[in-house]
């Protein structure tokens, strides 16, 4: 009976030992937050770049010498984004091109660590959609028809739309009626429902399978994909080691998923969004 107790005694006092390493180790870990909004669900944004997150953790504690824990805050929508990292409350965010330019105006030192690439290119595309079915086959045919934006602060979903809409003879008035839906997917679905009788999201909507076959593209244009961006007076040591982390993983085709990028490669956005104006003049 002795015996059995001191055996107990010794395990608990064990995982007592144990559970208070992991305690301090955690307690005097370097932290950083990371910042991202939703565009699209949490659930698929946090599996996106959990892989990514865990990369720059054990990056950093080796070069650091030290543990380091990277949490993440999800913000529900892109001004609350805005916000936190021109306040300092997030170390570092992904930021899609428009909100990037707000966030940069907001705070000018802000810095980009690194763009995201797609197929090793930072760019991808947003699309302007009608049903398959629709006798709609061009910008110029939206005229007297339903138009379904994204988010008011969208890139695609609303600045780039809008400006390819007017560069083609499309204001707001000329419209039937419009709106803004919110996340891409929704917009999709709005067409396909007849809701609406076209909308502009990203690319990787049209090309899900659950999407597939069911919406015709009458116009496609460029976007320059998300920039990291660290939070003004982020330590210099830690951005540079955070813009390497970054700039050198890849996929499994050997592309890389992060290219270098500077505030320039957003000029083009930064003209949508002044002209964006032009849209609603009557």
């Amino acid at each position: 009976m002795c015996i059995i107790n001191l055996k107990f005694i010794k395990l608990t006092s064990m995982l007592i030992i144990l559970s208070f390493l992991i305690i301090t180790k955690i307690s005097y870990a370097k932290t950083l937050v990371f910042g991202v909004y939703g565009s699209e669900r949490r659930s698929l944004i946090d599996e996106r770049f959990r892989p990514i997150i865990k990369k720059i953790e054990t990056n950093f504690g080796s070069e650091l010498n030290e543990p380091v824990i990277i949490k993440n805050k999800f913000f529900p929508d892109y001004i609350q984004g805005v916000n936190a990292i021109v306040g300092g409350e997030v170390d570092f965010m992904r930021l899609g091109a428009a909100s990037y330019i707000q966030a940069k105006n907001k705070n000018s030192d802000l810095s980009i660590i690194a763009i995201e690439a797609k197929k090793g290119v930072k760019y991808f595309y947003g699309l302007i959609c009608v049903k398959s079915d629709s006798s709609i086959n061009s910008l110029k045919d939206l005229k007297g028809k339903r138009f379904a934006f994204g988010n008011k602060e969208s890139t695609i979903g609303r600045y780039l739309a809008q400006y390819y809409l007017y560069k083609n003879g499309i204001r707001g008035n000329d419209l039937l009626s419009y709106d803004y839906l919110g996340k891409h997917d929704k917009v999709a679905v709005s067409v396909i429902r007849n809701q609406f009788d076209a909308g502009a999201f990203k690319e990787g909507i049209y090309n899900h399978n659950i999407f597939k076959g069911r919406l015709k593209i009458i116009f496609k244009f460029k976007n320059i994909s998300q920039a990291w961006v660290a939070r003004s007076s982020f330590p210099k040591k830690e951005f540079e080691l955070l813009s390497r982390t970054l700039l050198n993983i890849s996929d499994k085709s050997s592309k890389s998923i992060f290219l270098p990028g500077n505030d320039g490669d957003y000029d083009f956005i930064r003209d949508a969004i002044d002209n964006n104006s032009l849209f609603f003049e009557q």
